[in-house]
């Protein structure tokens, strides 16, 4: 009679295949928990011409992986002008990054909009963010100036309410009757003529008026253009109104 003899398990067999059960039953695991990818942008309505800020997350980590804004209607085909790698600008980053955050314009004309992050040069689209809206629902931007008679080389100052809040949104002095490209004086919202590191919706200025005698108001202007958004009331400088203060 013939008894076939089969080899014992030994200890270093049952250790590997417990090894391998392990893993294949970890790996599905460690799939589920990576994240997808994600963008979030705020704030979620703006003044037309304002700024929104947008978060990149958990990308595949391509150097030319970008994001686009878009009409909420549109298809991806139908990318508006304004689209960035996520360097911030369009000349990609010298290596693939996995998130970012990024500063968008929103267009000149309401409407709802939306972010919309792509891989790899191409129109594979990775996620889309919740719906900007664009409305000119809010107060209006409003400049006022105090004191209105003021003396000769005296100090003004100037209150800007309800910008759309770019970083460059800007402040400027002038005669009552000059044109906007005859400006005296300006300021960003942060009181200098080096940009702010966060945009604001509001500011209190100052400003040394002149040592002429005249009519002069502040212009509040749009994002480093000459789309003007307010304007101050006069202020009498030198004369009998600012002698009469």
């Amino acid at each position: 009679m013939f008894i076939e003899l089969r080899p014992r398990a030994t200890v270093s067999h049952v250790a590997s295949a417990f090894a391998v059960v392990a893993a294949l039953a970890f790996f599905p695991v460690e799939l589920a928990a990576q994240s997808s990818p994600r963008i979030t942008v705020s704030p979620t309505t703006v003044s037309p011409g304002g700024t929104v800020t947008v978060t990149v997350a958990n990308g595949p980590g391509r150097a030319t992986e970008w994001v686009g804004m878009f009409p909420t209607s549109s298809p991806d085909s139908g990318y508006l002008s304004n689209w960035v790698y996520l360097s911030g600008s369009r000349t990609p980053p010298s290596n693939g990054v996995t998130s970012a955050t990024l500063t968008f314009a929103v267009p000149q004309t309401t409407g709802n909009f939306d972010l919309r992050f792509f891989a790899d040069n191409a129109m594979t689209k990775l996620a889309t963010s919740a719906t900007i809206s664009v409305t000119t629902g809010g107060a209006p931007p409003r400049l006022t100036v105090t004191p209105t008679a003021i003396s000769l080389g005296g100090v003004a100052t100037v209150t800007v309410a309800n910008g759309p809040g770019n970083l460059l949104d800007w402040v400027a002095l002038y005669q009552t009757d000059a044109p906007d490209s005859s400006r005296i004086d300006w300021l960003y919202l942060n009181g200098l003529r080096t940009p702010p590191g966060v945009a604001v919706v509001g500011a209190v200025l100052t400003f040394n008026m002149p040592m002429t005698a005249g009519s002069y108001q502040l212009r509040f202007f749009l994002n480093n253009t000459q789309t003007l958004l307010a304007t101050s009331n006069t202020v009498a400088v030198g004369g009998s109104a600012a002698r009469r203060r």
